[in-house]
This record gives structure tokens, C-alpha cells and sequence, in this order.
């Protein structure tokens, strides 16, 4: 057996936070924080962007636990996704999400995103969205959910200036 078909996707647990954190500040270099980051060059609010990246995700745990899962192998934490539902709109959206460095490009985020969009069909929702960067850092998620017949609906752009 493979350890594709070992992996399985369950509920988070508490005990999961530290694996998680770990993933996180693996491979985050890519998003907002950072690049806040390496624009100004200094820390923003006194934290690194690895710091305020894993303050953001223990947030939206905390304000959306059942919407959080792992994969695992072997009772390691390779992987996370999360969702979150509108029903009243029947609207469905894509959380966060990542695969550890080492499992990358094995089909274990696709499968995540799989198992997102299952969980939200069964929710009853109606259509799902999912937010990703535009820079080139973001072009694997973005490849990911076009194979997944994501269509792009709305580009935006972030404009900052020092005071």
C-alpha cells in the first residue's frame, strides 16, 4: 500500500496546533505577511511574518474549529484545510490549506481540496470560492484549483505606502 492510500483526513485536534504551526512557517513565504515584510524591512507590530501567520491560523481556529482538518500518515501531520459555509447564501468557501515541504506534489493537496468541496456539498452549498495570490509564489495554488474547475471571478490588488 502506498502512502497515499495511508494518508487519511480527520477533525483537528488541539494536539495537532504544533504540526501545524510547523507547516505553516514552512511555507507561508509567499503570502501577505511576508511580503509586508520584506517590503518595509522591519518587523510589523513588532512580530515576524512567521509569528503573525501562525497567530492568523490559531485565530481562525479558534473561530471556526469544526471547519479544520489534517491529513496524516502514520499519525504524522503532513497537511491541513479548513472551510467555511454561508448557508443562508449557500455560498461555500476555502480556507486555509497546506502540505508539508516534504509530501509537495504527491496529490495530497488536491486530495485536500477534494475532501473541502465534499464536505460542503454535503452542507448543502450550492458554489464555493477560494482566494489565492496573485504572485508567483501562489502559481501552484492557483494550477491546483483551475484543474479543479475553479474559474478566476474577481482579480484584486493590495496598494500600500510607509507613513
Amino acid at each position: 500500500m502506498n502512502a497515499k492510500a495511508k494518508a487519511r483526513i480527520r477533525p483537528f485536534q488541539p494536539a495537532d496546533q504544533p504540526a501545524i504551526d510547523d507547516i505553516v512557517k514552512l511555507i507561508w513565504h509567499i503570502g501577505l505577511n511576508c511580503l509586508r515584510e520584506k517590503q518595509y524591512g522591519f518587523l510589523i507590530g513588532g512580530k515576524t511574518w512567521q509569528e503573525r501567520k501562525v497567530e492568523e491560523i490559531h485565530q481562525a481556529i479558534a473561530a471556526e474549529p469544526d471547519g479544520w482538518y489534517v491529513t496524516e500518515i502514520d499519525g504524522r501531520v503532513i497537511g491541513f484545510c479548513s472551510f467555511s459555509a454561508e448557508p443562508a447564501a449557500g455560498i461555500g468557501h476555502v480556507g486555509q490549506n497546506g502540505i508539508h515541504p516534504d509530501f509537495k506534489g504527491q496529490g495530497y493537496g488536491a486530495r485536500q481540496l477534494e475532501f473541502v468541496l465534499d464536505q460542503l456539498r454535503q452542507r448543502g452549498m450550492k458554489i464555493v470560492e477560494v482566494n489565492t495570490g496573485l504572485n508567483e509564489g501562489h502559481a501552484p495554488a492557483r494550477r491546483m484549483y483551475e484543474r479543479a474547475g475553479f474559474i478566476p471571478l474577481f482579480d484584486s490588488r493590495i496598494y500600500w505606502r510607509k507613513l
